[in-house]
């Protein structure tokens, strides 16, 4: 697949090189057109990124061209040697940052070496609401590297659904990508966090019967850490949030930046959570939250129990082998309880059957 992406945008304008305008002019690229062979020149193909003829590019035979981009690479971003990170408590604020010390590659994308500092606020004042999962560290260095990627990244998976996207979708962000030189997706992608994580929030308050203040103070309580796992997991779960990167030989990876995206929860949370006059060190708002959370997960558990036994008798009327049914309650926690809702349950109630 990678060659003939590389022939095609390669190529888009003739016969002659491509040449992508980056931001910085030092880091522009050159892709090679030389291996052109059946493709139309530009006598046969109008420029496809004049204004007219990216206007209608969605009847033109250029998306055509794309192979379907149907496979992708996965990248591991959890990588090894990372620094620790020590967080600052000055009055409550911390910034969760360490400094770059490894020199990025020739193929990489160089960016400022100072990324825009996070400034959370630890509203808390007691020793136990001053640490996780009120707080989460950032790793500056996988942090840097996501911004790499997002910016040589033309397009991310931005609705759950069991269907994957068209492939038309994916070609068109692609031709954009080139089209706007290789500006990336960071902006966008930043944006969809903020969405989601508001989407999240307004879909455990239904559940859990929270709103306004109360709501507020409950995702106080399930912490900023426990928002950024239940985001990663949503994601990996599924292609819902993955983003597709375009290599220099034109391959694509699929790509999930988990680092922005804790910096971009933690964004979400100083505006929108810490902001309010909430009781922060308040025990018994605390425990009353416990509570309500609590009474939901044995009614869940015994809900979901009922399930189980309805769901077994059904297997035993068809097959006489022995059942575990520990073994089968368990491979089934995640569809019935709700990943999410597991998270939330661990937070807050002290013995679970998840531990």
């Amino acid at each position: 697949m990678g060659d003939d992406i590389d022939d095609l945008l390669s190529n888009l304008e003739g016969e002659s090189d491509y040449h992508i305008e980056n931001d910085d002019p030092s880091n522009d690229e050159q892709l090679d057109g030389s291996s052109l062979t059946n493709l139309p020149n530009q006598n046969q193909f109008e420029d496809p990124f004049n204004e007219e003829t990216v206007k209608k590019f969605e009847s033109d035979s250029l998306i055509d061209r794309i192979p379907d981009i149907d496979t992708f690479e996965e990248v591991d971003n959890d990588q090894n040697g990372s620094d620790e990170i020590k967080s600052e408590t000055d009055k409550g604020t911390i910034v969760t940052r360490t400094e770059v010390t490894k020199e990025p590659k020739e193929s990489e994308i160089i960016l400022e070496p100072d990324l825009p500092k996070v400034k959370f606020t630890v509203k808390g004042s007691r020793s136990w609401n001053t640490r996780e999962p009120y707080t989460v560290q950032v790793d500056y260095k996988k942090l840097q590297k996501d911004y790499n990627d997002l910016k040589a990244s033309f397009f991310f998976f931005q609705h759950r659904s069991k269907e994957p996207p068209q492939q038309r979708e994916i070609k068109e962000a692609m031709i954009k990508y080139y089209r706007n030189g290789s500006k990336g997706i960071s902006s966008e992608y930043g944006e969809f966090i903020f969405k989601s994580t508001y989407s999240l929030i307004q879909e455990l308050g239904e559940f859990f019967n929270f709103h306004n203040g109360q709501l507020n103070l409950f995702i106080y309580h399930l912490g900023v850490l426990n928002l950024v796992h239940i985001l990663n997991n949503l994601f990996s779960t599924s292609q819902f949030g993955d983003c597709l990167k375009l290599l220099p030989d034109k391959k694509v990876i699929k790509n999930l930046p988990s680092e922005f995206i804790k910096e971009k929860v933690l964004c979400w949370f100083e505006d929108n959570i810490n902001i309010f006059d909430l009781s922060f060190d308040g025990i018994n708002e605390f425990d009353e939250i416990k509570k309500i959370i609590s009474q939901k997960y044995y009614s869940e558990v015994d809900r979901n129990k009922e399930r189980l036994n309805s769901f077994i008798n059904n297997i035993m009327s068809e097959s006489d082998k022995k059942i575990d049914k520990d073994k089968i309650f368990r491979s089934k926690w995640n569809d019935w309880f709700g990943m999410t809702n597991i998270i939330v349950y661990k937070r807050f109630v002290e013995r679970t059957i998840f531990r």
